[in-house]
């Protein structure tokens, strides 16, 4: 997130991230686990 690397460091972007993930529901947080295990597997 270059817009942010001199107002939030690497860990608190991280920090966000998952709070805003933490909010959605447990279908769409699996849908996207499985996404992002695919992704890194290609």
């Amino acid at each position: 997130m270059p817009g942010y690397e001199t107002v939030l460091a690497d860990g608190e972007i991280i920090a966000v991230l998952s709070y805003i993930k933490s909010t959605w529901p447990a279908e769409i947080r699996q849908r996207h686990d499985r996404m992002n295990g695919e992704a890194r597997r290609n």
